[in-house]
């Protein structure tokens, strides 16, 4: 509720602060009222499948992930055992997509099920990767998945654009032989907001230009973040700005090799 004076300013309040600090402020008409996100997916079950090639070296775990032929949606395997093995079984049970690595063992406690300790451990460790049964996960950008409604909360799920979103991953799954879920309509947020200002609207109120005293840094001014985790789209991002190019010019050759 203070005011305070600067001769710049960089704004990093994320995709739901920076349009109301904004609104209160210098851009009011660059508020979308929409915000963006991932949505995760259980895709189904595929059997057969190598082992995946998970990665132990010193920077810690690396898991493999593979991507649909238009690179929307990227794709996940994990373990299917003991009650995983039954089709939908995951996806119904857990309220969280995996596990935070900080908090496995309370959130087993509280939720446990010998099918979710493995995929935990695996998410973890890379365990029990050489299941006979897969499950098939797919993270998915969604655009405008949210409105943001005064009064009502800070955010209201726009079920029409998520469903389109996570049908689409589905449809696209590059595995042969999959069991298809049965519950398309579950789906879980991928807490990936991005995209709820107008850069137009933002150019005009003279914030974000080249020579702008007042820069957006945030997701909150990234449009499309592609199905990785959209802090990767922010590295292209903060890049493309120290050799001049706009948010969402196409980084050259040289920009991807190094990111």
């Amino acid at each position: 509720g203070g005011s305070h004076r600067a001769a710049r300013a960089w704004v990093a309040a994320g995709a739901l602060h920076t349009p109301a600090l904004l609104a209160r402020s210098i851009a009011p008409k660059a508020t979308r009222g929409l915000v963006s996100d991932h949505a995760f997916c259980y895709v189904g079950q595929v059997d057969g499948q190598a082992r995946p090639a998970v990665e132990h070296n010193l920077d810690g775990v690396f898991f493999p992930a593979a991507y649909d032929s238009a690179l929307t949606a990227l794709y996940t395997l994990r373990p299917a055992t003991f009650s995983f093995r039954r089709l939908d079984a995951g996806i119904e049970q857990r309220a969280v997509f995996g596990l935070p690595t900080g908090s496995v063992i309370a959130k087993l406690m509280r939720r446990f099920t010998p099918g979710l300790l493995v995929e935990a451990l695996y998410n973890r460790f890379g365990l029990f990767a050489a299941t006979r049964t897969h499950s098939v996960y797919a993270q998915t950008p969604v655009p405008d998945a949210y409105a943001m409604v005064s009064g009502q909360g800070p955010l209201q799920a726009r079920n029409y654009a998520i469903r389109h979103a996570t049908d689409a991953a589905r449809n696209a799954q590059p595995f042969a032989g999959l069991r298809h879920s049965c519950r398309p309509e579950l789906s879980l947020p991928g807490i990936h907001l991005h995209h709820s200002l107008d850069l137009s609207e933002l150019a005009r109120a003279g914030v974000n230009t080249a020579d702008s005293p007042v820069q957006v840094v945030d997701a909150s001014v990234l449009h499309d973040v592609g199905p990785d985790h959209h802090s990767f789209k922010m590295l292209i991002a903060a890049q493309q700005r120290t050799s001049g190019q706009g948010l969402d010019g196409p980084p050259s050759s040289r920009q991807q090799e190094s990111a």
